[in-house]
């Protein structure tokens, strides 16, 4: 239910808005604002949460992951792992293992069908400028 799902991270300081239609096809979605996982003023590190679908369904649930100070690299993946777990649990309703944890740990793209429903996928790309953009994607196939 997407109006429950908007608030999965509410707790985690990743609190979405409005989950409504922001386009004229069916697409609705929620997006929280940045949330700061590092102490550079400049080169900020933040997680951002999003829930896709349309009225009355979850389609797609996306954490994303900017890391522009490299320095803070680690601490910044550990609070993400942690947002993961999280959202993983409260949609799936189990407890993520160790091994899609230590792959996000790793930069490591994976994707596991998880069921005849969901679909579960990190990728991560390089920025121009120095850092990278991770994405953890819970999907209804």
């Amino acid at each position: 239910y997407p109006y429950t799902a908007k608030d999965f991270l509410s707790n985690q300081g990743l609190k979405t808005r409005y989950y409504e239609n922001h386009t004229n096809d069916n697409e609705w979605f929620a997006i929280s604002d940045y949330k700061l996982v590092n102490s550079n003023p400049v080169l900020q590190n933040t997680v951002t949460y999003t829930v896709f679908g349309d009225a009355n369904t979850v389609k797609r649930l996306e954490l994303g992951l900017m890391v522009r100070d490299l320095t803070e690299r680690a601490q910044s993946i550990k609070t993400f792992c942690s947002d993961v777990s999280t959202l993983y649990a409260l949609s799936l309703n189990q407890s993520i293992n160790e091994q899609p944890l230590l792959k996000i740990m790793n930069n490591s793209e994976f994707s596991i069908k998880m069921n005849e429903l969901h679909t579960v996928t990190f990728t991560s790309e390089p920025l121009v400028s120095p850092g990278f953009y991770s994405k953890f994607v819970i999907e209804i196939v």
